[in-house]
């Protein structure tokens, strides 16, 4: 009896241990207010994109997932509003506990580096909630607001010194690759990536940074004119050949934008001072609504090519020039390089380079003049 009882209890062990499945990540707690909606938490593996369902039981969530290395673990809300984000691998363990209507309270136990970043996003609660309200108001504005401006001084200056702090650990390469990185803030993020330790970094980071990088290497940035199709009034596709002539100026606006709409009569003094010497000059537009781009310029005298570019400001190869705000105004040579970009018009690098570009066959410059 003695001897079954030892094989019994044996055998209870043996399953137990089985069902702990050390191997997988887990995500438990309590979050009140969830009104009987669901969570969901999003996560890339090695071959796929996973998405799991947290349905509460009264208030109760639990999820376990599996990840051979440091993965980000994305909630979202009913709505997939982001909720909170998590760095999980095999074995690693995330409790939370809270009001899901008052998300700064949210208390969180987990391994070292996700205590980290939790402490650092929630003891500055208001800094990345205030941003995160500003970037959803300007949302399909050309140009930043001031206070979304203000928003993103507050956040970057906490973010740099979290990555400053933390060059030799996973969290440095988080805050830079997660939460930093902008498209207007290139420079900015591929100096600060070169401070850190990349053996410490989480290895898809890495893959990512060193393939980002790559594309906006900013030595390489804003040298070549962007050759992609564009449209013209009669919705035909059309390029921009730099070689038909000995200069090309782009001046990119839109008509939804003030600023850039009404500055465009400075064209007419630039094609009076050197419109007949070999010079083409594109009104490009990037206008999300063509109608109104179609209206504005369908009468237009200027003897400008006048296209619109597809994509609009979302264009992929577009935004490798970081069009921020409006008006862009780019010189090319018969090369198609860039020789001065500027931000309005008359400018007198614009003037001077157009000079010297008409005057020779063909025109070079090793470093390009870029104005803030």
């Amino acid at each position: 009896m003695k001897r079954y009882l030892s094989f019994c209890l044996l055998t209870l062990l043996i399953l137990a241990s089985c069902g702990e499945k050390k191997d997988a990540f887990v995500i438990e707690g309590t979050l009140n207010n969830l009104g009987g909606r669901p969570l969901y938490a999003i996560y890339p593996t090695s071959d796929r994109i996973v998405t799991d369902t947290l349905r509460p039981d009264d208030g109760r969530i639990a999820m376990e997932g599996y990840a051979e290395e440091r993965i980000p673990v994305q909630l979202y809300d009913s709505q997939m509003r982001p909720v909170m984000r998590f760095y999980l691998q095999n074995g690693d363990r995330i409790e939370i506990k809270g009001d899901a209507k008052k998300p700064e309270e949210i208390r969180m136990k987990g391994n070292g580096l996700n205590s980290d970043l939790w402490r650092l996003i929630h003891d500055h609660y208001d800094i990345f909630a205030t941003l995160e309200t500003e970037q959803l108001k300007s949302a399909g504005r050309w140009q930043k607001t001031p206070s979304l401006i203000e928003a993103e001084r507050r956040a970057d200056s906490l973010l740099i010194a979290g990555i400053e702090k933390n060059r030799g650990s996973q969290l440095g390469s988080i805050l830079l690759a997660d939460y930093l990185l902008r498209s207007d803030n290139y420079a900015l993020c591929d100096s600060l990536w070169n401070t850190l330790d990349h053996n410490a970094a989480l290895p898809y980071l890495t893959r990512n940074m060193n393939e980002l990088m790559q594309r906006y290497r900013i030595d390489d940035e804003n040298k070549r004119l962007p050759h992609l199709r564009f449209l013209d009034l009669n919705d035909t596709i059309s390029f921009v050949n730099p070689r038909d002539s000995k200069a090309t100026l782009l001046y990119i606006w839109a008509a939804e934008d003030p600023k850039s709409a009404s500055m465009r009569h400075f064209l007419h003094d630039y094609l009076q001072q050197f419109g007949k010497k070999n010079i083409q000059v594109v009104a490009l537009s990037i206008d999300r609504d063509t109608a109104l781009w179609h209206k504005q310029v369908e009468n237009d005298s200027l003897p400008v090519k006048h296209l619109w570019c597809e994509g609009a400001y979302n264009n992929r190869i577009l935004k490798r020039h970081h069009i921020d705000r409006l008006p862009v105004v780019m010189l090319g040579d018969s090369l198609g390089m860039i020789v001065v970009r500027a931000s309005s018009l008359p400018d007198p690098d614009i003037e001077a380079q157009t000079d010297s570009l008409v005057n020779i066959a063909a025109y070079k410059i090793e470093q390009p003049i870029v104005k803030p």
